[in-house]
């Protein structure tokens, strides 16, 4: 039993790249019945439901369509590697990249397959990474890494060297077109080939079958984009009086709008729609998924207009007669490589788109000419069955790449998360030291402050204590002032009280006391 990982454009849905993948799916299963095989794309929940019984989808967690959406593409002025190489130098990048391998790396591939579509280009260059990531994922795994049917251009001639120089470590590539071929002018040829659509893989038993619906009532079949494409001009401008009346003539009544996906035009312009019906015609519109389920509907003896790739691939390489639209060199390109591959549509761009469809198309009943060639064709799917048959050969690409590098650089991410969880255990012991010295500080401050508060009180009451002291000094100042002078008059009066009594002593001593004392004794008060 071989494993497979098949990465695409899927799950818009696009009937185009959706059939490529379905006949990838028949052709590995037509090599290894029990092949277990795993899809991814960018639209992971359209892809469920059109993969169930078919193919495992990746998880959201798990796809590299995921990853290389969410890197987005960067700056226009530099390459799209530049943009690349600065993201994951990104540390939550590199560790998503990390991990989604990881996953990956569990699904134990033999091959890793980059399935056909136009989608590494210069119109959505975000989409090159996938192409990085596989290569990281086959190394990692020694799985068998291949691309195949791939439209590369346009191309910015910043990111063609890269370009160059990651897809020749593929071991098989394959392109659609010989413009995408000489890109690689110059190297390994032998890695190289150039085999055509991816679809022709539905072809290779020349029945027609899905993808295609083979109607038995002629009908108008119109499938035309409004995404790189102004579909609903071009739709106005279809249903011409002489239009209708070559429809009318060749009997075509029916007109059917199939939606290849989501966007295209869904019907005529509103204005018309009475018209058509009140002239005979029935319209009938079927949704993308729908047109999956039942294949693109087409009348051998009816006609296709279309803008898109496949339907113009399908139909033309299957017998039915059409017409083609393009606007811009992207699609000029992809026509281009249906015609190569054996179509004989006529391919209306530029003014001719509307004004000279009913023309070409009267020419097409009138020279009857059949709508491919047969040895272009075949040419094409033998290449392409070549193709198949080295991709899916069990020893393609088992020769591993002698350094696990994305190994190395899981485990580089890993020793430097383990330095990042050491660095944020030492961060927080210090985060913890820090807040306990804090808390010292501040229980510190708050004691400081404390102890100030209290010293001021205390100098506020030293200073109220030395302020009655130095009152009660004033007044002891004051009473030993008033006790000097109190001694002083004492002193006077001593001395006045001596002096009193001295003179009293003289008076009584004097000759005239003597003489007067019977008459003090006389004056004396009897008892």
């Amino acid at each position: 039993m071989t494993r497979h990982l098949l990465i695409g454009a899927l799950g818009g849905p696009n009937f185009g790249d959706e059939a490529i993948f379905s006949a990838w799916v028949r052709t590995i299963r037509e090599k290894d019945p029990a092949a277990e095989i795993f899809c991814d794309g960018y639209g992971l929940q359209n892809l469920t439901q059109y993969a169930k019984g078919v193919a495992t989808v990746l998880r959201h967690e798990e796809s590299l369509w995921m990853l290389s959406a969410s890197m987005g593409a960067g700056d226009e002025k530099t390459s799209i590697w530049a943009h690349i190489e600065s993201e994951l130098k990104r540390e939550d990048v590199a560790k998503d990249l990390a991990v989604r391998l990881k996953a990956l790396e569990g699904l134990r591939p033999d091959a890793i397959h980059i399935i056909g579509g136009g989608y590494f280009n210069e119109l959505w260059p975000a989409n090159y990474a996938i192409l990085f990531f596989a290569r990281m994922l086959a190394w990692k795994t020694g799985a068998g890494l291949f691309a195949s049917g791939l439209g590369l251009t346009p191309v910015n001639p910043k990111n063609l060297g890269g370009l160059r120089g990651l897809l020749s470590t593929f071991d098989h590539v394959d392109v659609r077109d010989p413009e995408s071929y000489e890109l690689f002018a110059g190297l390994d040829e032998g890695r190289f080939s150039c085999s055509g659509d991816d679809a022709l893989l539905h072809l290779a038993n020349g029945v027609i079958s899905y993808p295609l619906r083979l109607l038995d009532e002629p009908t108008l079949t119109i499938c035309i984009q409004n995404d790189l494409f102004p579909g609903d001009t071009a739709a106005s401008g279809i249903f011409s009086d002489d239009l209708l009346r070559i429809l009318e003539e060749r009997g075509i009544r029916k007109i059917v709008f199939a939606i290849a996906m989501q966007g295209d035009v869904e019907g005529p312009p509103a204005g018309l729609v009475e018209s058509l019906d009140a002239s005979g015609f029935a319209i009938e519109t079927i949704p993308p998924f729908s047109l999956l389920e039942k294949g693109f509907p087409a009348s051998p003896e009816g006609l296709v207009i279309t803008s898109r790739y496949h339907p113009h691939f399908f139909c033309a390489l299957s017998g039915i007669k059409g017409v083609a639209l393009t606007s811009i060199p992207y699609y000029d390109t992809k026509h281009k490589a249906v015609r190569e591959m054996g179509s004989n549509w006529p391919v209306l761009g530029g003014e001719e788109e509307v004004s000279g469809l009913p023309a070409v198309v009267e020419s097409l009943w009138q020279q009857d000419e059949p709508s491919f060639r047969g040895e272009a064709k075949n040419g094409f799917i033998e290449r392409k069955r070549d193709v198949a048959a080295r991709i899916l050969d069990r020893n393609a690409g088992r020769d591993t790449f002698p350094i696990d590098i994305a190994g190395t650089w899981e485990g580089l991410l890993h020793s430097l998360e383990k330095e990042r969880e050491t660095a944020r255990e030492r961060e927080a012991q210090a985060g913890e030291r820090e807040r306990a010295l804090q808390e010292t500080i501040d229980k510190n401050h708050l004691e400081r402050e404390q102890t100030q508060a209290e010293l001021g009180q205390v100098r506020t009451e030293l200073g109220q204590a030395h302020a009655e002291i130095e009152q009660a000094h004033a007044e002891l100042e004051k009473t030993h002032t008033e006790l000097e002078q109190v001694r002083a008059e004492l002193e006077r009066a001593r001395a006045e009280g001596a002096a009193l009594k001295d003179r009293l002593l003289l008076v009584e001593k004097s000759r005239s006391w003597r003489w007067t004392a019977p008459l003090r004794k006389l004056g004396s008060p009897r008892v």
